[in-house]
């Protein structure tokens, strides 16, 4: 299972060993510049549509355009931008090159997809094995039948 907070050894179906590094301030911010980079200016959008589109549009366009703003500047890699381009195979691949270049600094960027390939694939062995092991009682409450005690609207009466 990928924990960022160590260093660790994933292997790809070819074979190949490859250390990813732990998660450092470094990675993080240069994280935050691919994403930022990806987003680009968010206030560009709505210049663009200044005068052609209802104000009330450009209302909505604003309030997402200060969302991002915001997001990048109190960029997590929790936050819903961080999360979106993790979400996606080159946003991904990128990622796991920034903690494969410490221990690979010639990583090539088919062996860097190959290597987010496998994490991905293991992220969702994890997911699936989370979501098939439910908490007590997550199926929902107990019936009275299945616990021993008979139910109002049925079964045997004691008064004939």
């Amino acid at each position: 299972m990928l924990k960022l907070g160590e260093q660790q050894t994933v292997v790809t179906p070819d074979g190949k060993a490859w250390t990813l590094g732990r998660l450092e301030l470094r990675i993080v911010r240069a994280w935050k510049e691919y994403v930022a980079g990806q987003v680009g200016d968010p206030f560009e959008v709505v210049e663009r549509f200044v005068g052609k589109v209802a104000d009330s549009h450009l209302v909505v366009m604003l309030k997402e355009a200060e969302a991002v703003r915001d997001q990048l500047r109190c960029f997590s890699m929790g936050c819903m931008l961080s999360q979106k381009y993790l979400g996606t195979e080159e946003g991904l691949t990128h990622f796991v090159g920034l903690l494969l270049r410490k221990a690979h600094p010639k990583v090539t960027e088919e062996d860097t997809y190959s290597v987010a390939l496998e994490v991905n694939r293991q992220l969702e062995e994890v997911l699936k094995k989370a979501a098939g092991e439910l908490p007590p009682n997550a199926a929902g409450p107990v019936s009275p039948e299945a616990d021993g005690r008979a139910s109002s609207t049925g079964g045997n009466s004691t008064g004939g």
